[in-house]
Formats: C-alpha cells, structure tokens, sequence
C-alpha cells in the first residue's frame, strides 16, 4: 500500500512492510494407519486381524515453514483405543 497524498498535500511514500506476527497459520495433522504392504486400513471400521501388522504416518499440513514438534505414537493392549489418551 502506497499513500502519495493526503488532502492534496504529499507525504511521501508510507509503504510499510507486513509484520511476521500478522501472519497466522492453520496446521492440521492427520495420520494414516497401513498395513504391511502399505495399503491403507480403512477408517472406519479401522481394525485389523489380532497379529496384523500395521504402522502409522503423520503428515503436517498448512503450518510455517519453521514448524517442529514430535508426534507420539501409543499402542493399546485393549480391542479398542480410548478417545484420548
């Protein structure tokens, strides 16, 4: 944004540069459980045979380019994961 004039008298150029912190962002995880060959498992009903085996991916979406963190992945002993560990 340039302002050249103000009621017809010049005062200079005004351009500003926008500052970082103005800048917001939305990051969204979402992770992917496979099976051994790689296939997804569907979601839902998202569950495998007992002895199945299955990893888990984590992709981040949407953040700055400075994002970092760590995603923890648990293992549960009952036939169905609770909501929120």
């Amino acid at each position: 944004m340039a302002l050249d004039l103000i009621n017809g008298t010049s005062s200079g150029a005004q351009d500003r540069a926008l500052s970082s912190t103005a800048i917001f962002f939305t990051p969204t995880i979402a992770t992917i459980v496979m099976d051994a060959g790689n296939a997804p498992v569907p979601v839902p009903p998202s569950t495998v045979p007992l002895g199945t085996i299955v990893h888990d991916t984590a992709t981040l979406t949407g953040a700055s380019p400075a994002a970092k963190g760590t995603v923890t992945y648990n293992r549960t002993t009952t036939s169905r994961a609770p909501e929120h560990p």
